[in-house]
């Protein structure tokens, strides 16, 4: 089996664990590594991660809001309903079908349909995505189901009985393990009730403690809903998150250009470099005055050898 390159990682992989960590210069230069990589650049899903991520208190502290999860958690279906699965690879643009082979859309199956019908195999006439893509809708907005226990306790959906939100999000201190769970057993629905009780109990302490919200315990952005969110008066949707993000930036450059002037021929920065150069011109005055007490000094020990030597 050969080496894993960059453009072996799921898309998912990119949006829910890499983004984050990366800045839009770190993105570019993602995008430039090879040409599978460079829609990246152009996605309006991760321009819009940026845009939110640019928004100071987006995540209410004080109205419950519904947490979706991580993008790879949500569903979206096609609004169209094809007949067949090769209907549907005719009739998709070349973007799609090279999304198809990347397994970002796929085929939707009924899993219920009974037997005479072939059970499971039964296309649906949809196309079901893990993204957002044009021409498809979201399934359901709503808490994603966890069927699985980290540290003896249900993760994810909040409809369920001692469950909690994402992982990604929990604090460290609270990543502990149950003492029963140690022992390789789920715990008694008592015991994992109170052990829920008691992370959420600290989660909401430790929120309280940074001045974060202690209803939405997820301060991830990308984890809600746009339209959900607190962002002032840039609560809207946009086209182009791409050109919101470079227009918000350009106005940042300009504000801090607007701070440079030219005064003597040197480059400064407001009042504070003003004070910088004042501070300056006096450190280059102690300093000719401390080479002058040096000298003083040296003075004074060559007359006192000099002394000395008369009086012998």
């Amino acid at each position: 089996m050969g080496s894993l390159t960059l453009t072996d990682i799921p898309y998912e992989v990119f949006t829910d664990h890499i983004l984050p960590l990366c800045s839009l210069k770190e993105l570019g230069a993602i995008s430039m590594v090879a040409t599978e990589l460079w829609p990246l650049g152009k996605d309006e899903s991760l321009w819009k991660y940026f845009y939110i991520q640019g928004l100071k208190g987006a995540i209410p502290k004080d109205r419950v809001i519904p947490h979706v999860g991580p993008r790879s958690l949500r569903e979206f279906r096609s609004t169209k309903k094809y007949g067949h699965p090769s209907f549907a690879i005719e009739e998709l643009s070349s973007e799609h079908k090279q999304l198809i082979r990347k397994r970002v859309i796929r085929f939707e199956y009924n899993h219920n349909a009974p037997p005479h019908l072939g059970g499971g195999s039964v296309f649906t006439g949809h196309l079901l995505s893990s993204r957002e893509l044009e021409g498809f809708d979201p399934i359901i907005y709503d808490v994603p189901n966890s069927k699985s226990y980290n540290c003896g306790i249900r993760w994810g959906d909040l409809t369920i009985p001692h469950s909690l939100m994402c992982w990604s999000s929990l604090p460290p201190h609270c990543r502990r393990r149950a003492p029963w769970y140690e022992a390789g057993t789920v715990g008694t629905p008592q015991q994992q009730a109170e052990f829920a009780e008691q992370i959420k109990a600290d989660w909401i302490e430790y929120n309280r403690s940074k001045g974060l919200s202690t209803v939405n315990l997820c301060n991830c952005p990308n984890h809600y809903r746009e339209e959900d969110l607190d962002l002032g008066s840039s609560k809207r949707k946009s086209k182009s998150y791409r050109k919101l993000v470079l227009k918000k930036m350009k106005t940042k450059q300009k504000k801090n250009e607007k701070r440079f002037q030219r005064r003597n021929g040197k480059c400064i920065v407001s009042k504070k470099s003003i004070e910088i150069l004042l501070l300056e011109d006096k450190l280059e005055k102690m300093k000719k005055e401390r080479d002058g007490l040096v000298d003083e000094r040296e003075r004074l020990n060559r007359l006192g050898e000099s002394l000395e030597n008369a009086l012998q």
